[in-house]
């Protein structure tokens, strides 16, 4: 579009409060003055034409998809909202792969991996708490990714196992989460396994310490749907049209030998040891449990009430984690028996094996799988 098209509509437009008609004008100003405000109105039309296609591109630059062609930032490049790393492994479903100083300093944090358990068909490792099962630009690596980390360093100290092939997850822990966490070395295994998991087949405990003392029952069951809530948690609703189905038992903390503070200040102690066996596997089901029993896992910054923290940051016996771990797995592979144990590391605030002693008897009085209570020595 031309000026002169852009500007005759305007002309003619021209409201009358802003003097008399263009006929009258003209004959009232001379010629240089006519010439000077056609060029005013022409420059006046091109500043706004300017303005809408700067206002056009930046509201495509704001909300456009981006380009494969961005710059690299950070070591990674983005697609499309995602991230990919320089090198991809075709052979794992995982499209944000982590970069050589991300998995160092991992290394330095976490250390190895300890393997729990190696068959033809799976692997069994001790998670560390802090690492989440997939990796992301949030939370970092993944499990996964770390442990195709370490078997790229082929160091026994921090992986002993001479497997390097692919690994499928089959079931998942929270990135707050330590212990028993199984891996798949094959296609057919990982369905075998996951299949094992919906049917629920699967023989799974867990070990958590409260600053709280069980106000009503200190041993029962914990059932309900779950829903939604804010900051991304769960909620433990009273209906059950699908409910999730937990079952706890409890043991004081009170008579253990407590392991004396390096600090002046005042340590408080966990007061109470919650076992676990959950019938069902939805998301943040036992941190969600214990919350409505009044007896919120110490460390839980989701579900937590905040005054139970108190001895996590105190000099001496101070491990910043939430403790949850998973301690004791059996599955039926086939004709594969696989009974995992993993004691929870939960023993600094004690003396000596007490902590220990408690743990092992509150699960062979509870545990109902008769191949867990077999490996308990």
């Amino acid at each position: 579009m031309s000026i002169q098209r852009a500007v005759s509509p305007m002309l003619r437009t021209l409201p009358v409060h802003m003097g008399l008609s263009i006929g009258n004008y003209c004959t009232r100003v001379n010629v240089a003055s006519l010439r000077f405000f056609h060029c005013y109105l022409r420059l006046a039309v091109i500043v706004s034409l300017l303005s809408r296609v700067e206002a056009a591109a930046f509201v495509s630059n704001k909300y456009a998809r981006p380009s494969p062609y961005r710059a690299v930032v950070s070591g990674r490049l983005l697609f499309r909202h995602r991230v990919a790393s320089r090198e991809v492994d075709m052979n794992t479903s995982e499209t944000a792969l982590s970069t050589e100083t991300e998995m160092s300093d991992m290394v330095h944090n976490f250390g190895g991996l300890d393997i729990l358990y190696e068959s033809e068909k799976i692997i069994a490792i001790d998670k560390p708490h802090g690492i989440s099962h997939h990796g992301s630009p949030e939370f970092g690596p993944g499990i996964l990714q770390y442990f195709r980390y370490l078997q790229t360093l082929g160091n026994e100290q921090l992986l002993n196992t001479s497997y390097t092939g692919r690994l499928y997850g089959v079931h998942r822990l929270d990135k707050v989460t330590s212990g028993i966490l199984v891996f798949a070395k094959d296609g057919d295994t990982a369905r075998e396994l996951t299949q094992c998991f919906r049917d629920k087949s699967v023989v799974k405990y867990y070990v958590a310490l409260t600053m709280k003392k069980p106000k009503k029952k200190k041993q029962g069951w914990v059932k309900g749907d779950m829903t939604r809530g804010r900051r991304g948690t769960w909620m433990l609703k009273k209906s059950a049209n699908d409910p999730a189905v937990t079952r706890f038992y409890t043991a004081g903390l009170g008579g253990l030998k407590r392991k004396e503070s390096e600090s002046a200040e005042k340590v408080n102690y966990p007061r109470t040891q919650m076992l676990f066996r959950p019938y069902t596997g939805r998301t943040h089901q036992i941190r969600v449990a214990a919350k409505s029993l009044g007896l919120p896992i110490l460390g839980d910054s989701y579900y937590g009430d905040g005054s139970n923290d108190d001895s996590l940051t105190t000099k001496g016996t101070s491990q910043l984690r939430t403790y949850l771990h998973a301690v004791a797995l059996h599955i039926q592979l086939g004709e594969e028996n696989v009974s995992i144990l993993c004691p929870p590391p939960f023993q600094h605030f004690w003396e000596e094996d007490t902590f220990s002693d408690l743990f092992f008897e509150l699960l062979r009085k509870h545990c109902d799988c008769d191949q867990i209570l077999d490996i308990i020595t």
